[in-house]
């Protein structure tokens, strides 16, 4: 008799718990999303045909969607334990068992960089004990890293799930995300302009007036629960309290200089040459809206082929390769790890601008430089009653800093030039490397806030 039939006869709830003071939910039901370019599209089709309505997005060589369905204890926000637990290895296979603080026992395992359906579970210790055996038997391969209890006797590596889960290591892609809340803009229209109908229809502009102010309200609550998550990552990165203050200044909440020099020069220093006889042509390290990642380029060269590379990279890269249309380049992805850069107490705009272009001068580099005027934000558009063409000027106070923009250019790598580099309000936003020949340039972009 086969030993996984055996496991089969224990059902595995979906379940929640806490570890430290954060919320988990285990049982997710984990499917690979095969659009590269639409996955959330393909996640949403998922769930609505389902049943499921939130789920976590796992980006690793492949996409992987945990889902569940919301109810009064699973809910936004918490975090998925398989999706954590994953985070914390790198082996190629892995199975780890450990102790909840509640006296249970979870039970995670993944393969080439997805997390193994049905090995997200919970349950006794003689139920996880059972199934680690049978899991261990049922497969047609050996896990590189087994991460299990002493008392499982079988060899590994215990893990105290408490400090792999710690705060610190949690990350926000961890979390429960509604399936049916981030809209495309066209559905966002069609929604709108079929609230605008049904408004108009119940009482004219007064009821519109009340479903905008539900809106605002929605909005605003939104924006408070943002300030706070915010709030707390920025008192992780600098370990003491903070006040929501400080968040109007747009340089608390972007990496510091250091942090994203660091991650960009990592990612950029593992990355070969040559893969599987592509050649390497760029690294394009960003900062936008809040997104740090490394955008990768290789090019074709003689007769190496796109599976060539895609073999090479899967050994190498946690990254889906994207070919262009002639099959010729491809790009990649990679999330950078990065810190807040906090609330630096800035220069005045004369001593900022002298401090970084006499460093500059001093390494024969001629930096451009240039003040970025503050432009209010509009209001939006649905903000308008039926009729109005626009809303009323509002005197906003002027900022309390200046915003200047920098580029440079240089053959030499970044961090041998701009480590010494440390100046308050100094924010890097692009940095990238490309290959000529058989030499390297970099192209440096960033801010220097000042008042």
């Amino acid at each position: 008799m086969s030993t996984l039939g055996a496991a089969q006869r224990v059902r595995f709830e979906t379940t929640t718990f806490k570890i430290g003071s954060s919320d988990f939910v285990a049982g997710l039901q984990w499917k690979s999303l095969r659009k590269l370019n639409a996955y959330m599209k393909e996640a949403r089709e998922y769930g609505k045909s389902n049943g499921m309505d939130i789920v976590s997005i796992r980006k690793g060589k492949r996409f992987q969607g945990g889902f569940v369905k919301k109810n009064a204890s699973i809910v936004k926000g918490m975090y998925s334990l398989a999706h954590a637990v994953a985070g914390q290895f790198e082996d190629e296979s892995w199975i780890s068992a450990f102790a909840l603080p509640d006296g249970r026992y979870g039970l995670v395992a993944g393969r080439d960089g997805l997390i193994l359906p049905g090995c997200d579970v919970v349950g006794t210790r003689q139920e996880i004990y059972e199934f680690y055996r049978e899991k261990c038997n049922a497969v047609s391969f050996q896990f590189a890293g087994r991460y299990i209890p002493e008392d499982f006797n079988d060899g590994g590596t215990p893990v105290d799930v408490e400090d792999l889960l710690s705060p610190k290591r949690l990350r926000k892609e961890y979390k429960l995300r509604p399936l049916f809340f981030g809209l495309s803009n066209k559905e966002l229209v069609g929604i709108g302009a079929l609230a605008l109908v049904v408004a108009v229809a119940a009482g004219g502009a007064l009821k519109w007036k009340q479903h905008l102010d539900h809106q605002a309200a929605i909005a605003e609550a939104q924006r408070v629960l943002e300030q706070q998550r915010l709030i707390e990552e920025l008192e992780r990165a600098k370990g003491e309290k903070q006040s929501r203050e400080a968040l109007k200044h747009p340089w608390t909440t972007m990496p510091s200089a250091e942090s994203f020099l660091d991650a960009c020069q990592s990612t950029t220093n593992k990355l070969p040459l040559a893969l599987g006889g592509w050649l390497f042509e760029s690294v394009h390290c960003t900062d936008t809206a809040g997104v740090q990642q490394a955008e990768i380029t290789y090019i074709r060269s003689g007769n190496s082929t796109i599976n060539d590379f895609s073999d090479a990279a899967a050994k190498v890269l946690p990254a889906t390769p994207a070919f262009g249309s002639d099959g010729n380049r491809v790009l990649m992805a990679l999330p950078l790890q990065t810190v807040m850069g906090g609330d630096d107490s800035v220069l005045i705009q004369t001593e900022a601008i002298a401090e970084f272009g006499s460093f500059m001068q001093r390494l024969g580099i001629q930096a451009q430089i240039e003040i970025i005027p503050y432009v209010p934000p509009k209001p939006p558009e649905s903000s308008l009653l039926p009729g109005q063409q626009s809303a009323p000027e509002q005197q906003l106070p002027s900022p309390d800093w200046i915003d200047n923009q920098w580029a440079i250019e240089s053959q030499f790598p970044p961090e041998r030039l701009l480590a010494p580099l440390v100046l308050p309000g100094l924010r890097y936003t692009e940095i990238t490397v490309n290959r000529t020949d058989a030499e390297l340039t970099w192209e440096i972009k960033g801010k220097l806030y000042a008042r």
